[in-house]
């Protein structure tokens, strides 16, 4: 654009009109100008009156500027400082000649969540945090400025019902998904563990029955998948190898044992065979497929109830098939642990991860009993 009546081009004309006093000949001021003005009475503010303006009329005095801006709030790309909804310092510019958003600071807690409800545009999406666990629920999401109570900025729950479940979280056996992988308590129900004595109290290899009792409790306390424990069903020096198992049912009384074995009619026996057969044989009066004794104190005993999904007896079997696993095993030394390593044996060769016994026996046949 080419300038026009001293206009320079651009998109605010600005229309500066020199015009040289000098005396006029005969009666001062020309009579014809007018005294019109067009904000030539202010100080120059860079503003004159709106509608815009493309050209200076012939009349404009002296200085009068034309940029369509006297109405407006502010001059564009002008900046100021300003308050956050969060009450927090931050910064505006004119955009247009209207102020634009309190944009908060880089660093400001509030940076990206400056609105004022009316959905302009900073509102953030919240998801619902019903468990606490300050994961989000994918599925309920909020649009809004500021997080309410119970509301997060994630979305990486899986199971807003449990504190206890989301990706990532480890596994245990309560009856809820906890990884979020889509299966419940998908954790090894059997496991066994080369452990030293002393590390499952009050085991002492002088007292089977002790060995029990502290099986029992490292196993629960190892994995919440596992009801108890067993063994050991090797035995070493200062090691033995013990069997944890689930899916199991703690439940017994003396007088339970005492019912399906009168022999076993004291506390004293725990570790005897005879008291073995007696535990085994009320857990099938209960409808289990064989039950072992976890602990006990007089009149108090306590057994692990295995269903037949995790264990199967063995009867009828000859002192032989033991015998042929461990050479100790034999008629006369069935109280000894050498019977729990062929019992344990003779499983692993029938497939199964462990086993016990004997849980009954006589001078020609013997019973054992597999878990799996």
């Amino acid at each position: 654009m080419s300038s026009v009546g001293g206009l320079k081009p651009g998109g605010r004309l600005l229309a500066t009109l020199l015009v040289v006093l000098s005396g006029c000949a005969e009666g001062g001021a020309d009579e014809s100008t007018t005294n019109e003005t067009r904000d030539a009475t202010v100080a120059r503010d860079g503003a004159g009156d709106a509608p815009y303006i493309e050209e200076a009329p012939a009349d404009a005095p002296p200085g009068a500027i034309f940029d369509a801006l006297d109405d407006v709030a502010c001059i564009h790309g002008a900046t100021t400082t300003c308050k956050t909804t969060c009450g927090t310092m931050g910064d505006v510019t004119c955009v247009g000649g209207d102020w634009g958003k309190c944009t908060p600071r880089v660093g400001d807690p509030c940076l990206g969540i400056d609105c004022k409800g009316k959905g302009d545009g900073w509102e953030h999406t919240w998801y619902q945090d019903a468990d606490g666990d300050g994961r989000g629920n994918p599925g309920k999401p909020k649009q809004a400025c500021v997080a309410e109570t119970g509301w997060v900025a994630n979305a990486d729950d899986g199971n807003d019902g449990s504190a206890a479940a989301y990706p990532g979280a480890a596994e245990v056996c309560d009856g809820v998904d906890n990884d979020c992988d889509g299966k419940t308590d998908d954790l090894p129900k059997i496991a066994g563990f080369d452990l030293a004595y002393a590390a499952v109290p009050p085991c002492t290899t002088s007292d089977m029955a002790s060995c029990k009792r502290g099986a029992h409790e490292w196993c629960r306390a190892k994995s919440s998948c596992f009801t108890g424990g067993f063994g050991p069903v090797e035995l070493g020096p200062s090691n033995g190898y013990f069997v944890c198992i689930g899916d199991s049912t703690l439940t017994g009384g003396f007088s339970d044992v005492v019912a399906a074995q009168p022999a076993c009619s004291d506390d004293s026996l725990a570790s005897r065979r005879v008291c073995e057969s007696a535990v085994h044989r009320a857990g099938r009066n209960k409808g289990f497929a064989s039950a072992i004794l976890q602990k006990h104190a007089p009149s108090d005993w306590t057994f692990l109830a295995l269903p037949a999904a995790h264990a199967q007896p063995f009867d009828g079997l000859v002192w032989s098939d033991l015998t042929s696993k461990h050479g100790g095993c034999k008629l006369g030394a069935e109280d000894s642990w050498d019977c729990n390593a062929a019992s344990h044996r003779f499983c692993l060769s029938k497939g199964f991860f462990s086993g016990y016994g004997s849980v009954e026996y006589n001078t020609v046949n013997v019973s054992v009993v597999c878990v799996k």
